[in-house]
């Protein structure tokens, strides 16, 4: 105990040391300089609003192949090639191509791990438009068994309001230009998520009639939540714009929207889609990004958690 008495002021006077110098990792031994690939980009003298606070980081500070001091060998040995990148401006795009689309509907069919992924697809999808049946295959096994006033596989239906015939159909009013009471206050982008799973549904079973539908949903949405961000956001820095009070996987769902249904989106939903996404995107940094590898907090290389929503509309 005297001991520790002792050691106490000596360990007290070393803990600045210790953040200085775990500041001084984090930041990477060569920070000032800055790596080719990132001198040759178009980022090199451009911020981004990153995670680690609310200050713009330099991309200069990126290093795109910093991996540590350890050999990395990477191989490709028995992975599954996910196929070509269509060109810009065809869709989908994100997580598969059109040439892929083929292949996915025929393992929804015939795989045992697809179909229960499907049904949780169509539990989402059918909760969101007030149409899900407690007694459909999609439904079975009975999981919940009324918990959250829910019958089915899926519990979190709740987070969506459930599916009473009780709770307002927002979708259908956001499809008719209204504003449901639901989104009177708080975000309409909520609304992205669940969408995201009926812009799947409709791609799979090519449902131009509920992709269209889900269009005029998702630009209302869109109009409510900026009608928000215009109240509420307000400017960060002088000499930055302000940052979207959007959240991050609300954008992710509406990247999955318009990728999903692109094909049946009129050319002025396409360009108000297409404009949000580019707001929503910008400025926004992917997970571990600016992390030196030695001193991550992450065990994820850099550059390893994409923005999904830029890469629905990459290339445009």
């Amino acid at each position: 105990m005297i001991r520790m008495r002792r050691l106490f002021p000596l360990i007290l006077a070393c803990l600045p040391v210790g953040f200085v110098l775990a500041a001084d990792a984090a930041a990477g031994p060569d920070a000032g300089s800055i790596d080719p690939l990132v001198k040759a980009s178009p980022y090199a003298d451009k911020t981004v609003w990153s995670y680690h606070d609310n200050k713009p980081v330099p991309w200069a500070r990126f290093k795109p192949k910093d991996f540590g001091g350890t050999a990395i060998r990477f191989s490709a040995e028995g992975v599954r090639s996910v196929g070509r990148v269509p060109a810009p401006g065809v869709h989908p795009r994100i997580f598969f191509s059109p040439e892929d689309l083929p292949a996915l509907r025929k393992r929804i069919k015939e795989d045992r791990g697809a179909q229960e992924a499907w049904k949780n697809i169509l539990s989402w999808a059918n909760a969101l438009k007030l149409t899900y049946d407690e007694k459909a295959e999609y439904a079975q096994p009975d999981w919940a068994n009324g918990s959250f006033h829910i019958h089915g596989r899926i519990v979190d239906l709740h987070r969506i309001g459930g599916y009473s015939p009780k709770r307002e159909d927002y979708y259908s009013l956001l499809a008719e230009g209204k504003k449901p009471k639901a989104y009177e206050k708080g975000s309409a982008a909520g609304f992205f998520k669940p969408a995201a799973t009926e812009a799947f549904r409709c791609l799979i079973e090519e449902d131009a009639v509920g992709a269209q539908k889900l269009a005029k949903a998702t630009i209302t949405a869109i109009r409510l939540e900026q009608e928000r961000r215009a109240r509420e956001d307000k400017p960060v820095d002088a000499g930055q714009p302000p940052k979207p009070s959007t959240g991050r996987s609300d954008a992710c769902g509406l990247g999955y929207i318009y990728d999903f249904i692109y094909n049946w989106l009129t050319p002025e939903q396409k360009q108000i889609m297409h404009d949000e996404l580019v707001l929503l995107s910008a400025w926004a940094d992917n997970y571990g990004t600016f992390n030196n590898a030695e001193a991550s907090r992450s065990n994820w290389a850099t550059f390893s958690y994409w923005v999904f929503d830029l890469m629905a509309i990459e290339g445009k």
